[in-house]
């Protein structure tokens, strides 16, 4: 399975839209960040995977899109409750073991449990995804400050929301779906915190 691949399934198995389209440019949303960061060199190094840090970029960008439109739209996406059919990422438990919380200092048990199935929980690997989601945002600032933009969480915020933005079919004009001016605070605050949620 190519990257394009992997961040579409790892995006329909974490967001709960029903819009093929929306969900497509979330995906590529976090396909494009990755890619950004790969080219600027600032991708994490991984320990104990085989999928080159692919699949924890997708998860995280794919979280960080679900708690801004949480936060500038009152979306509700409940990843706590998440788990991913690995199967279906094309994806073994070798594959991913090092992402999982405290590894490699987890129960010998419960690594035989998971490296026997095929889902893996999302809390089983959520303080992952938070020190991610901080390097994500770490890289996007540098990234955009050394293309010279005076205010990098802006930046940030304008292309996370141009995921939401439709096209009237007759009128062509683009707009976005309403928000309150709480929620767009609350979208900026959210981006501000380096994607803490």
């Amino acid at each position: 399975m190519n990257k394009e691949q992997l961040f579409k399934r790892v995006f329909d198995q974490v967001l709960d839209y029903t819009d093929r389209g929306l969900l497509g440019r979330c995906a590529k949303w976090g396909l494009n960040t990755y890619d950004l960061l790969e080219k600027n060199k600032m991708i994490l190094g991984t320990t104990d995977t085989r999928d080159a840090g692919i699949f924890i970029y997708a998860v995280s960008t794919a979280v960080i899109v679900g708690e801004l439109s949480n936060r500038a739209f009152g979306d509700h996406n409940f990843f706590d409750e998440h788990e991913f059919d690995i199967t279906l990422l094309d994806l073994h438990f070798e594959d991913i073991k090092g992402y999982l919380d405290g590894y490699p200092d987890v129960d010998p048990a419960f690594l035989e449990k998971l490296r026997t199935g095929s889902y893996l929980h999302f809390y089983d690997f959520s303080g992952t995804v938070a020190e991610y989601k901080k390097e994500i945002y770490k890289g996007l600032v540098e990234t955009y400050k050394l293309q010279g933009q005076s205010d990098p969480d802006y930046k940030i915020y304008e292309s996370l929301m141009k995921i939401f933005e439709e096209q009237g079919a007759k009128t062509k004009e683009v707009f976005v779906q309403p928000t309150s001016f709480s929620g767009e605070l609350s979208a900026h605050a959210y981006i501000g915190a380096g994607f803490d949620y």
